[in-house]
């Protein structure tokens, strides 16, 4: 919805425009919802439909004006990396300003290059999205495997909540499922790997032309979490887009269960590409078959307790995750049968699935 900047808060803005910005008459769209804690303005120039600035705002003294203040330190951080050269598999919007104005606090950031995966995916016809995953998303995978390295020492980031590494009570798991927990939560603690800590298909831009990959969205820097942390939530977030293969669903809370059940422990294509995906990233974070599942394991703990913090209802889905990822644990597509990985799977030329996804609500 179009709103107006107040005066003070315009002339800012326009005092940290990088020099090949040139916004004479610009407009100012409410892209989230209007709310007093947070909110996302985009700002275009008069006229055109593609906007050159985003301006994230929120209350002072608020929880939401703490998450802006380590967004606006952790995109410098990164920024101050690729000005001294460092080799970066990915960019970041280039942050332009933190400021205060009218009891309101103000970050300033220049936009990123390309669209969402998310757009990106749920554009595509279903017969198409394999080898989407195949392509773009693999790549994506890729860099989520590598940021623990490039973010290690380089970033400040908060340790995870330890009531994190543990599954809720409301799941009967048994004592080994515990005991393996623990000892996943105490390998984290001590690698101490650190995280985007929301590295969705929401949050990873892909443009076509250069093929440059953009991460946006640094508020919750984490670390202690598992080495692949970043590139399991991508693989989490990406399910909605999956068509099932084997089961229609009555209701439309099986569907994330089975597509997570189709896409971790299945046997049909989504799971071989599944499967591929993690052989490829292995080379960036060496490890065994019994540690890829720990990872996979403790990753859906953690994002299941962040929901539960954050998303109560989305909490409740990934907690039917756990409970199925236990039961099928023997069949998890990060173990090989055959001796050697798996490093191609086939691209279908036809629907994988007759089932209509739903709208591109993304995880």
């Amino acid at each position: 919805m179009p709103i107006n900047l107040d005066g003070a808060v315009w002339r800012r803005v326009r005092t940290h425009l990088p020099a090949d910005y040139a916004l004479e008459e610009a407009t100012h769209y409410l892209s989230s919802r209007e709310i007093d804690t947070k909110a996302v303005i985009r700002v275009f120039e008069a006229g055109q439909s593609t906007p050159d600035l985003i301006l994230k705002t929120s209350a002072c003294n608020r929880p939401e004006e703490q998450a802006l203040a380590d967004e606006f330190h952790a995109l410098t951080a990164l920024q101050a990396l690729a000005d001294q050269g460092h080799d970066m598999p990915f960019s970041t919007p280039r942050p332009l300003d933190f400021f205060l104005e009218g009891g309101q606090r103000y970050m300033e950031q220049t936009l990123a290059v390309g669209k969402p995966i998310s757009e990106l995916i749920f554009l595509q016809h279903r017969r198409r999205r394999i080898r989407f995953l195949h392509d773009e998303m693999s790549r994506c995978v890729e860099v989520g495997s590598g940021l623990s390295q490039t973010l290690r020492q380089r970033l400040a980031a908060r340790p995870v909540n330890p009531s994190w590494y543990k599954a809720p009570e409301s799941l009967a798991l048994g004592s080994d499922d515990r005991h393996f927990l623990a000892t996943i939560a105490h390998e984290c603690v001590r690698r101490d790997s650190h995280a985007h800590g929301d590295f969705t298909i929401e949050n990873v831009y892909w443009d076509r032309a250069s093929g440059q990959i953009t991460v946006i969205d640094w508020e919750l820097p984490m670390r202690g979490v598992p080495r692949l942390y970043d590139a399991f939530v991508f693989l989490f977030s990406s399910l909605p887009a999956m068509a099932l293969e084997e089961h229609r669903v009555s209701t439309e809370s099986e569907r994330l269960p089975q597509q997570f059940r189709e896409s971790f422990f299945g046997t049909g294509v989504w799971a071989a590409a599944t499967r591929a995906i993690l052989h490829r990233i292995a080379p960036a974070v060496p490890h065994s078959e019994s540690e890829c599942w720990g990872e996979m394991l403790m990753s859906l703990v953690i994002r299941t307790n962040y929901f539960l913090w954050r998303a109560p209802a989305l909490g409740q889905q990934y907690l039917r995750l756990i409970d199925c990822a236990l039961q099928h644990k023997s069949s998890f597509v990060g173990r090989t049968t055959s001796g050697s990985p798996l490093q191609k799977f086939p691209v279908p030329p036809t629907p994988l699935g007759v089932n209509e996804m739903p709208g591109s609500s993304t995880i």
